[in-house]
């Protein structure tokens, strides 16, 4: 059974983080069909970030508190709240792995999101914290340079044998 994995990268004065959403790829049409509905309706979003969201900047910039909080909840009542879907993600304090990167001997886990979209990756994936039942896992990052960067960070990393 394969599972289709949604990740955002992101960061904070205090950490950098990577989250997402997990479920089968036959949820997913619905909820993305949902989601797309919900970002068009009014005010309409073109994309949705939530580090945009929380600071009123990007997609939401010249919105005001309310109507942001109106489509954060709009948009969570698009996600099933009955297992079908559930998060995964890592997260690291910025102070400590500011502190400790110099220490990192991989220097491609220097980069703060690149250390977060892998171990949320690995995490997936490892036997004490595996999706029960996937035998595959798609990972879909979004359409942002960062993502855009760590795709290229992760292509350039792995070596297919």
């Amino acid at each position: 059974m394969t599972f289709t994995i949604y990740l955002d990268e992101s960061s904070s004065q205090t950490l950098y983080l990577c989250a997402g959403w997990a479920a089968r790829p036959k949820h997913w049409p619905r909820i993305e069909d949902d989601w797309r509905k919900t970002l068009e309706a009014k005010p309409a979003l073109r994309y949705f970030k939530l580090n945009d969201a929380l600071g009123l900047k990007g997609a939401f910039e010249g919105w005001d508190e309310e109507s942001r909080d109106a489509k954060l909840k709009a948009l969570i009542r698009v996600l099933p709240h009955d297992g079908t879907v559930f998060g995964v993600g890592c997260y690291i304090s910025r102070d400590t792995f500011d502190k400790e990167r110099s220490k990192i001997r991989c220097k491609i886990f220097r980069d703060p999101y690149y250390f977060c979209v892998a171990t949320t990756m690995v995490l997936s994936a490892s036997s004490e914290t595996q999706i029960v039942g996937a035998e595959s896992l798609d990972f879909v990052l979004d359409h942002s340079r960062e993502a855009e960067r760590m795709q290229r960070l992760f292509y350039d990393s792995i070596k297919l044998k």
